[in-house]
């Protein structure tokens, strides 16, 4: 989905750019975006991404056990054509390969992966919780 956002977004500044106008994005804009993106993802994309996690869901043959990861984009002759294109409209170093802007943030952190003694705290503070709960029912 990344990539075919980022793909639309390089398409609206260039258009931007070669309308002569300045190139304008909010939040509105960016949710439009990113449902137009999410219904270009493939059914087999988000099936491929239960693989590796051990889930085969409707798996029908083995080619379409193939994952659309960051090292193996998708993109298009036309795809490739909008950033070069872009790249020469606005500053962009050299080198940055589109590749490069859709990875940008491949590694960024999402998510908190909680320690052990967090797991173990949480769990405790839900057994005792429980405990209270089912105390309380029996004083009733």
């Amino acid at each position: 989905m990344k990539l075919h956002y980022r793909n639309q977004l390089v398409r609206q500044r260039l258009a931007a750019h070669e309308e002569g106008v300045s190139f304008q994005f909010d939040i509105l804009d960016s949710m439009r975006l990113l449902r137009r993106a999410w219904y270009m993802v493939e059914p087999e994309t988000i099936i491929n991404c239960y693989k590796p996690v051990g889930l085969h869901i409707g798996e029908k043959n083995e080619e379409q056990g193939k994952t659309n990861d960051s090292s193996d984009f998708p993109s298009s002759d036309s795809d490739k054509n909008d950033w070069e294109a872009l790249t020469h409209c606005i500053s962009i170093p050299d080198g940055v390969s589109f590749h490069d802007y859709v990875s940008v943030d491949d590694n960024a952190a999402v998510s908190e992966v909680p320690s052990d003694r967090d797991i173990v705290a949480a769990v405790s503070d839900r057994a005792v919780t429980t405990m209270m709960n089912a105390k309380s029912l029996r004083v009733s």
